[in-house]
């Protein structure tokens, strides 16, 4: 994805992100938001590039969001690389082998 306002935009679900590339978006590259007290945002975002944007790589808003971001190459944002607020969590960590045959065991049959 190239060159958009936000890149991916994911609200209130519980998505795989996996292996993207998001460059040159106006805004925040990834905007995760969680405020349906109903259900809680936890996506999975693994293995992407995002790099170039005009705000945040990452941002996570909302106290239902709770995203698991591992093994992401986040570089030259004009803000942060990853932003969490409004009372969001998340895992953000690297991945080792284990992680990623843990993952790979989550994901459903096609």
């Amino acid at each position: 994805m190239t060159i958009n306002d936000c890149g991916v935009e994911i609200l209130n679900n519980k998505s795989y992100l996996i292996e993207n590339l998001v460059e040159k978006s106006h805004e925040n590259g990834m905007k995760i938001v969680g405020d349906n007290k109903d259900t809680r945002c936890m996506p999975k975002i693994w293995k992407n590039r995002i790099t170039s944007c005009g705000f945040n790589g990452i941002l996570g808003i909302g106290d239902q969001c709770e995203p698991d971001i591992r093994g992401n190459v986040i570089d030259a944002n004009r803000k942060a690389g990853i932003k969490l607020c409004e009372m969001a969590t998340g895992h953000i960590g690297g991945t080792s082998k284990e992680d990623l045959q843990m993952f790979i065991k989550q994901l459903p049959l096609p």
